[in-house]
């Protein structure tokens, strides 16, 4: 694979197609294309979503049906870790996937951004916004859906890390008195570390508040901007 300068990008698709009896710009066509594949990589990517999101919901109902189990028994423990392990590695590999759909989907938009100006004009690089909406408490935002989506699909990860972590401790008597010793060493009241999910959920909605953001969601937060109306910015 070969680097190219934008120089070259240009050559390659900013030029006038051989004359004939339909000739049209190769540029209008690459554009025309990476549309269509943008289009196609965005229906794609909420299909793909849907499918993971079956995988590790039938998982999860599987471990909660053999945690409400009274006496689970050292099999029932070890069914409890296996599950465990299928959803770790079903949200894994959904996390992989948010982010290669992510990689082609910035593929397809790059290019709508460097073919679009000669064409059709800047459409896509410019942002309107309706200073109203943005003030109300559920306003419309500049959030990144995928990245959201990319921040819980991680978040997942690292519940089924902990639910394979408790399963482990409950399916090894050696194991579970290890951990009871450290929790007891460390002085850990179970009442606090209850908390501890309470916790990172609210850190997690933080972070996503926070970073969950567009490329361009903060330009639009320091921009000085009238009372009403719409506002638009273009994006370099």
């Amino acid at each position: 694979m070969n680097k190219i300068s934008r120089t070259e990008y240009d050559d390659l698709f900013l030029r006038e197609a051989p004359p004939g009896p339909r000739s049209e710009s190769i540029a209008t066509k690459a554009l025309e294309t990476a549309l269509d594949v943008r289009k196609f990589e965005i229906e794609l990517y909420w299909k793909r979503t849907t499918y993971f999101w079956a995988f590790i919901a039938a998982t999860i109902v599987a471990y909660c049906e053999i945690a409400k189990s009274a006496d689970l028994g050292r099999s029932g423990h070890l069914l409890q870790e296996l599950f465990a392990c299928a959803g770790l590695v079903f949200s894994f590999a959904w996390l992989k996937m948010n982010q290669g759909s992510k990689f082609w989907q910035a593929n397809w938009e790059a290019h709508v951004d460097f073919l679009e100006n000669e064409i059709q004009g800047p459409l896509y690089k410019v942002i309107a916004e309706s200073r109203k909406e943005s003030k109300r408490f559920l306003g419309a935002r500049a959030y990144s859906v995928s990245r959201v989506n990319q921040y819980i699909s991680f978040f997942v990860v690292c519940v089924w890390i902990v639910l394979l972590a408790v399963s482990l401790t409950q399916a090894s008597p050696h194991l579970h008195g290890f951990v009871h010793k450290v929790l007891e060493g460390w002085e850990f009241s179970y009442d606090a570390l209850s908390l501890f999910g309470v916790a990172a959920a609210t850190v997690s909605c933080c972070f996503i508040q926070k970073c969950g953001k567009s490329e361009f969601a903060e330009h639009l937060i320091n921009s000085k901007k009238e009372d009403g109306g719409i506002q638009f910015y273009r994006r370099s």
